[in-house]
């Protein structure tokens, strides 16, 4: 928001609206924030950033992990129709019950550190890089999907999805959350290791999408 003052003293504000860069390997996560009567325009953002992600890259190098335990897989039905060509483009399923969660996330977890051990090590700075040599040989990226968040997050999935956000873009895994601010957030959950990290969002009333972030406030 800008703020021009006239020779009368009096003050007008506008609004710069320009387009949001997300890069998954430079910024850990996306955090769509919204309460529930915003939630549909939301999870439709989120459909935006999967089909850009899909069609970005070459067939077969995006694997989507796509978690609903409200909508018990409604939000992403439309995306299983990828897993009858393979079923890793979509993880098989769309993952509803916690136990379920935390041990797909656990996964994810030991992908990357076998990413970090056995293909960066110390002579590449994140997956593109290794990918760019590797060729044929090249690793797919992840994309981790979670809309009305943190509705199903038990205290393993949260250990998991914080660990990611922080290792997770160097090896090629991306964490995109739709978090419902009228839901009620469990003790054990931080909230600071979203709100420090990555590209924040905020869906206003009207609709408007609003850029979170405190060095653009003034």
């Amino acid at each position: 928001t800008t703020k021009a003052i006239h020779h009368d003293g009096a003050e007008e504000s506008s609004s710069l609206r320009f387009p949001v860069c997300y890069r998954p390997l430079e910024h850990n996560g996306l955090l769509l924030r919204s309460d529930s009567k915003q939630g549909e325009m939301s999870k439709r953002l989120l459909s935006n950033v999967i089909m850009r992600a899909i069609t970005s890259l070459p067939p077969g190098k995006l694997f989507l992990t796509l978690i609903d335990p409200r909508g018990l897989g409604r939000d992403f039905s439309w995306l299983m129709h990828l897993g009858d060509y393979d079923p890793r483009l979509v993880q098989h399923r769309v993952w509803t019950e916690p136990v379920h969660i935390a041990h797909h996330l656990g996964e994810l977890v030991r992908h990357s550190e076998q990413v970090i051990q056995q293909l960066l090590r110390d002579r590449y700075r994140n997956l593109f890089q290794y990918n760019q040599e590797a060729g044929s040989l090249s690793e797919p990226y992840h994309l981790i999907v979670w809309p009305d968040f943190p509705f199903g997050c038990d205290e393993t999935s949260w250990k998991n999805l914080v660990s990611l956000l922080q290792a997770g873009p160097r090896c090629g895994v991306a964490i995109c959350l739709q978090c419902d601010e009228s839901l009620h957030w469990p003790a054990f959950m931080e909230r600071s290791a979203l709100e420090n990290s990555g590209v924040k969002l905020s869906v206003s009333e009207d609709g408007t999408v609003v850029l979170l972030e405190p060095a653009l406030d003034s």
